[in-house]
């Protein structure tokens, strides 16, 4: 697996997206099955006080970065599975709240956010699953930072470039918290 380079400019982005995607569908699958289970082994075992922890006053706990992380997926698997399927996807069925956000109705519980990332890293892995790769490469949404992205590299950006920066976000967390 490719260790996702410090990304701090919208070209270099643009470019590692496009390099992963140009491995294929089976590759962009294994990057987002592992990116999944390294946000999985950096929570697991944690208990519920040990998840709410937060580090700081400005800082993520480990369950609002599961709720970020869970935020997404609904609308994420929505548009792999349209897009994939050769159909235009439109941002207006975003819902409330729009890209990136923590949804006002997102679990408190972190134990339930942990088992809610496991059944959303498993639908998009599902949709990943059935996808052909060579079907609907043509329509892109626009990505609010990066441009417009296909299926494919949204779920590379999404799954793997995105949550890779929350991976060491919550191995951290979880160093303090042990810590203490």
């Amino acid at each position: 697996m490719p260790h996702v380079p410090l990304l701090t400019d919208h070209a270099g982005v643009v470019a590692y997206v496009r390099e992963q995607v140009a491995q294929g569908l089976e590759h962009v699958r294994a990057l987002v099955k592992t990116e999944g289970e390294a946000i999985l082994a950096a929570v697991e075992g944690l208990s519920e006080a040990e998840g709410n922890f937060k580090p700081g006053p400005d800082e993520f706990s480990a369950l609002e970065v599961l709720q970020h992380l869970n935020g997404g997926f609904e609308r994420s698997i929505d548009r792999l599975r349209t897009l994939s399927s050769g159909r235009p996807w439109s941002a207006a069925s975003e819902g409330p709240g729009g890209t990136g956000r923590t949804p006002e109705n997102a679990t408190k519980s972190f134990i339930e956010a942990r088992a809610q990332f496991a059944v959303g890293l498993a639908g998009v892995l599902a949709v990943l699953e059935a996808a052909d790769e060579t079907r609907g490469l043509d329509l892109t949404t626009p990505h609010p930072a990066y441009g417009d992205f296909n299926w494919l590299q949204r779920a590379v950006y999404s799954h793997h470039v995105h949550t890779h920066d929350h991976v060491g976000q919550l191995r951290q967390i979880r160093e303090k918290v042990r810590r203490l």
